[in-house]
């Protein structure tokens, strides 16, 4: 089964998932649930429109996670952490 991930992405900004996945990042401090959300928001970056952009962007606890991550984190988790 091939997953489309253009709408995907379109219905997880529709149903506002940035704010959950942000809330996960929060929340959780285990690298496996961050590596997933940074995937999440990395999609959500990519294909998202300016409000995602803007909310994820503007997340002050965001970018210090990622920051913290880039300079803690190990191998995968870092790499994403820098492109997200």
């Amino acid at each position: 089964m091939k997953v489309d991930l253009d709408t995907g992405v379109g219905i997880l900004i529709q149903e506002k998932a940035i704010h959950h996945v942000l809330n996960v990042v929060k929340e959780h401090k285990d690298e496996s649930v961050w590596q997933k959300s940074f995937w999440i928001l990395e999609k959500l970056l990519g294909k998202g429109e300016d409000n995602s952009i803007s909310e994820i962007s503007q997340d002050r606890f965001l970018g210090a996670t990622l920051i913290n991550v880039m300079h803690h984190g190990h191998g995968d988790i870092r790499l994403m952490a820098e492109n997200t």
